[in-house]
């Protein structure tokens, strides 16, 4: 559907990120009939619904009129709403064409796109990428995907002589289906078990996932994970020019030769060679070192240059609620907020890359995620685990059936049920000195906050109350 005038377009789910609000500014522009609908009230969407007070659209919001879905001729999604919706599907039995925001821009952008996903780093490395990639004769490389905000409004403006980079979770991936697009980069940081409550099982995930490699054409550049055992032996059926990267071994592509960084040269069959250090990497853990080798062989296409490359690499700085410093109280205690860890394995990143005894704060919404792994991290990492939401009793059997890197009897286990400003608190009170205070939860934030950010900016705001007193 390329004409929108006059057409009935519904936008379900406008959401706060700004992929909702994208969609329904491009539909109304162009001349649709656009009605909004969320089963959020007006009060808990008010940013939203205020960036749309300069267009004409109707607001159906505090929950769903399957009337809406059968008048409608398009129906924008939300890509996190589960595939047997029953508004969805009487909308698509009524003849409505079903798409998503990413969607609609990805049909319609001339600009080559770098898409990144993976269960854990993606943002991280979808903004690394785009960050190495500034300083462009064509201009900046522009970033948005599931990372927030939409590029619709400037999809128009996009020139084949421009670049953009979208971080695509597996929610977006599932639901672009059959539409005709082919990605001028490809980058897979990992894929462990995630969102089983939506898929249903892991080989669907992972085939989401795995759905971004296939969209590859033969002049696609693709950046994998050889440390990873499903992405791993991905590369050979891949069409394309499929590189990996690595942080334990060499190989064709990008990696980590004791502190040095190594990337492949800018032509075909150029030889790896020493860019930078592990110290040029402004990040914490290893698995970010991962996470930059993945964004500097993204960029390397796109920028020949090394001492561009690896001055942007020393100048980016860390995603808001990944591993970031946010205070230190008087006793020494630091206190880092990584309320974006919504998995075990990201939690486990965390928990290696920080120093010290951990006071952790983990828990939340049920995924269907397996905390066996994580238990066995935390019992030999942490002095005390502070656990909150629906998850707390499955991470609390999973430390208990994990050995602690002594005789002792492990971590303590606190839980707080959904009192999150008391888990910071007690964690804070019972971290060493000179030790760490770490929001890694594993969980997504349902129930307790709108999103990982809401939770991560109460977590700053605790950690600063406590560390002035």
């Amino acid at each position: 559907m390329d004409d929108f005038r006059g057409k009935r377009a519904l936008v379900m789910g406008l959401g706060l990120f700004g992929g909702g609000a994208g969609a329904a500014r491009f539909l109304a522009k162009r001349g649709a009939r656009v009605t909004v609908t969320d089963l959020q009230p007006a009060g808990k969407l008010a940013s939203s619904v205020a960036a749309l007070a300069d267009v004409e659209v109707r607001f159906r919001l505090g929950g769903h009129d399957e009337g809406d879905f059968r008048e409608a001729d398009l129906i924008v999604v939300n890509p996190a709403v589960p595939p047997a919706n029953p508004f969805l599907e009487a909308g698509a039995r009524a003849g409505a064409a079903v798409v998503t925001e990413i969607g609609l821009f990805l049909e319609r952008c001339r600009a080559p796109v770098i898409a990144v996903t993976g269960s854990a780093g993606k943002s991280t490395t979808a903004s690394l990428t785009a960050h190495l990639l500034k300083d462009r004769p064509a201009g900046a490389a522009r970033l948005g995907g599931n990372i927030g905000g939409s590029l619709l409004d400037e999809v128009d403006a996009l020139r084949p002589d421009g670049l953009v980079v979208l971080e695509l979770s597996s929610f977006q991936l599932h639901r672009l289906g059959e539409a005709a697009w082919t990605p001028a980069g490809v980058v897979v940081t990992n894929v462990t078990p995630n969102h089983l409550d939506w898929h249903g099982t892991f080989e669907r995930y992972r085939d989401a996932k795995r759905s971004l490699v296939n969209r590859a054409g033969p002049e696609s550049n693709l950046a994998l994970n050889a440390d990873d055992p499903e992405t791993a032996f991905w590369a050979a059926a891949a069409r394309g020019r499929a590189r990996l990267f690595s942080t334990r071994r060499e190989v064709a592509g990008a990696c980590l030769r004791g502190d040095r960084l190594w990337l492949e040269g800018p032509r075909a069959g150029d030889a790896l060679r020493e860019i930078g250090r592990r110290a040029d990497v402004p990040l914490i853990g290893l698995f970010n070192v991962g996470n930059a080798l993945a964004a500097l062989l993204a960029a390397r296409p796109f920028e020949p240059r090394d001492d561009v490359l690896l001055t942007n690499l020393r100048t980016f700085r860390p995603v808001p609620h990944r591993l970031e410093k946010v205070a230190v109280d008087g006793r020494g205690v630091t206190f880092i907020n990584d309320s974006k860890a919504t998995t075990p394995e990201s939690a486990m990143g965390a928990l290696g890359a920080v120093e010290g005894p951990v006071a952790l704060i983990a828990g939340g919404y049920d995924k269907g995620s397996d905390f066996a792994a994580l238990g066995q991290v935390i019992a030999r990492r942490c002095r005390v685990v502070c656990l909150l939401g629906a998850t707390q009793e499955k991470i609390a059997a999973a430390v208990a059936a994990s050995p602690g890197p002594g005789p002792g009897p492990g971590p303590e286990v606190a839980r707080f049920d959904g009192d999150f400003d008391a888990a910071v608190r007690h964690a804070a009170a019972r971290a060493a000195p000179g030790g760490v205070a770490l929001l890694s939860p594993a969980c997504a934030s349902w129930g307790m906050f709108r999103n990982y950010e809401e939770r991560g900016e109460r977590f700053r705001a605790l950690a600063r109350e406590i560390s002035d007193t």
